[in-house]
């Protein structure tokens, strides 16, 4: 199939990542705006996400679930569970299980915290964490 060519399975995981982001959006009272600031992806990106224009690379997948303080498979089905047609599209790797933990532990931070101390929170460790990778591009 050639690029820009979408299934329809494709199709109707873009309606269903498209449904969850903005039902956790409405449940969690976040905006678009919010979203943007936690995650660090750019403000089209996300909205074209909220539109079911296209759907979040497993690195984006990663920062909208962090933001939403959600695990991944609660945006994307794709994502460690089932899909639609009952079939395990994902097969869980150490850098996934790694992300989970990482998840987990993010989770365990914020717990407790008001939605605008976790925005800040996630601020301060998107700071940090590309502090380390530029200190680890430094290396190489």
């Amino acid at each position: 199939m050639a690029r820009g060519e979408l299934t329809p399975l494709d199709k109707k995981y873009k309606k269903i990542v498209s449904n969850n982001l903005i039902e956790l959006a409405h449940v969690k009272h976040l905006r678009q705006a919010d979203i943007v600031r936690c995650s660090g992806l750019a403000k089209s990106t996300v909205s074209g996400y909220f539109k079911g224009l296209s759907l979040p690379t497993q690195g984006n997948l990663i920062k909208l679930a962090t933001a939403f303080n959600v695990s991944p498979s609660e945006i994307d089905p794709r994502y460690g569970q089932k899909s639609p047609d009952g079939e395990q599209h994902t097969i869980p790797t150490p850098q996934n299980i790694a992300e989970e933990k990482m998840l987990v532990a993010f989770r365990k931070q914020t717990e407790g915290m008001s939605e605008d101390d976790q925005i800040k929170f996630q601020r301060s460790l998107n700071k940090l964490m590309d502090a380390a990778k530029d200190l680890n591009s430094l290396g190489d």
